[in-house]
């Protein structure tokens, strides 16, 4: 029981990982274009 429960947390927390820092890669860019919109416009 050990041993499976061990390699699912395992696997949950590689993958919401993954999930998570997407996710804050995404709002970075978009708030990063935001800001820079008027430049990016010229």
């Amino acid at each position: 029981m050990k041993p499976r429960f061990r390699q699912s947390m395992s696997w949950l927390h590689t993958w919401s990982g993954f999930v998570f820092a997407w996710l804050l890669f995404f709002i970075f860019i978009t708030g990063t274009v935001g800001y820079f919109e008027n430049e990016i416009d010229r």
